[in-house]
């Protein structure tokens, strides 16, 4: 029970954070930017989108889980997705992969290659 615990509260620390896509050359800004704060033993945070002409949405980040390099969560409207962000060895960088969630319409597949700042 004890290497579980601590397996997971590694995992939360190293997925803590903003993580950040390129800048887009239009906006200026990266396209996603996700904020994940560790308050004791949980995670929120928020999901940033900037569109093209440079407006933003941001989301809460519901129901995250957190398993050694992997992060799960989903966001509402107006971007209802499932999400997994998933870290890879320098645990300064990751891939973020998002789906539409089923019954919200058509299929939509987002992949985005993230960078931890700070």
């Amino acid at each position: 029970m004890l290497l579980s615990l601590t397996v997971a509260a590694f995992a939360q620390s190293q997925v803590a954070g903003k993580w950040q896509t390129k800048i887009a050359p239009v906006t200026g800004k990266p396209t996603i930017t996700i904020n994940i704060i560790e308050n004791g033993k949980k995670l929120r945070g928020t999901v940033v989108f900037v569109r093209p002409n440079g407006t933003q949405d941001d989301l809460p980040i519901i129901d995250p889980e957190v398993s050694e390099n992997l992060l799960k969560f989903h966001t509402e409207a107006p971007f209802s997705f499932d999400w997994r962000l998933t870290l890879r060895k320098s645990r300064r960088t990751a891939m973020l992969h998002g789906n539409d969630r089923p019954g919200e319409g058509g299929e939509m597949v987002i992949e985005w290659r993230m960078w931890k700042k700070g």
